[in-house]
Order: C-alpha cells, then sequence, then structure tokens
C-alpha cells in the first residue's frame, strides 16, 4: 500500500512587526510602488498561523523565505516566536530562508521619511530558525544554511538557501 505525503507549502510571508512603524508620508509614497502588503503583513500572518494551527489537512508546513520584509531583527524575532506557537501545536515545520531575510539596509516609516531598523546578519538566522528544520535535518550545510530533512519514509526535503554571507 502506498502511502500519501500531505505537506503545505507558505511561500514569501515577508512578515513585518508593524511596532516598527510603517505610517506616515515617506510610507505612503513608497507604497504607491510596491507590491507586497507592507503594513499588512502583520495580520495577514496572524491570520495564516492560526489557520494552520487549527487544519487538519497536514502536519507538515514548509516555510519558504523571504520570512521577513527586509530583515528587521524585531520582525524575526517575532516571527520566531509564532512558529515556535506553531510549532507547539504539534505541527511539524520547516523554514528556508531567502534575500529578504537578510539586508544592509532594513527600513521602517514611523510617520515621516525612511528610518533604518535594526537588522540582522546571515549567520544570525540559524539562531532564529535553527528549531525549524535545521536542528532535525539528515544533512546540514551551516555555512549556506541548507540542508534536507525526511518529510516521510520515502519523502526527502532538499532546503536549499539561495543566499550567501
Amino acid at each position: 500500500m502506498t502511502m500519501t505525503t500531505k505537506f503545505l507549502l507558505v511561500a514569501d510571508p515577508h512578515f513585518f512587526k508593524n511596532s516598527l512603524g510603517a505610517f506616515g508620508p515617506g510610507y505612503d509614497d513608497f507604497m504607491s510602488r510596491e507590491q507586497k502588503c507592507f503594513a499588512e503583513t502583520e495580520a495577514i500572518n496572524l491570520a495564516v498561523m492560526d489557520w494552520l494551527k487549527n487544519q487538519d489537512i497536514s502536519d507538515t508546513i514548509l516555510f519558504a523565505g523571504d520570512l521577513s520584509f527586509n530583515g528587521e531583527k524585531e520582525s524575526h524575532e517575532e516571527y520566531s516566536r509564532l512558529l515556535a506557537d506553531l510549532k507547539a501545536s504539534g505541527k511539524r515545520l520547516f523554514v528556508i530562508t531567502a534575500g529578504h531575510d537578510i539586508s544592509p539596509d532594513p527600513f521602517c516609516y514611523k510617520g515621516g521619511d525612511r528610518e533604518s531598523a535594526e537588522g540582522i546578519t546571515f549567520d544570525d538566522l540559524y539562531g532564529y530558525y535553527g528549531d525549524f528544520g535545521y536542528n532535525d535535518a539528515v544533512s546540514f550545510f551551516r555555512k549556506y544554511m541548507s540542508y534536507t530533512a525526511d518529510l516521510s519514509d520515502d519523502v526527502r526535503l532538499l532546503a536549499l538557501c539561495n543566499d550567501s554571507p
């Protein structure tokens, strides 16, 4: 009898912690050219996490970066807390980071013009996301944050990070 492996994929959540600031004339100008829902990503991601906790389609969920909007430390801190809460509900989580998860110039808008926000380095990513695939990997290449993990007896995930330090 063939077993079916089911998983859900969440791609490009671009989570932004609104307490950083997403309002004002500079923000409005930026959003006139931006395709992502900057100020709405927190609410959207909270709703998605709630749904994922309560769905019974699959206990395995893959998160394909860009996890943060633009590499903001506060966004990574909160998103990793959301993932920990989801994992505590009994779900198996596997993440891979991507280009927006680190940035030389993370930013926000606190009512005026664009302001710098505290970011993280490529090496910091493991501290936020190690418990979501990396630590349970069959094989893990830390330098490039890439790994393989078994989703089932006959399905192996190959998670390749497209960034480098």
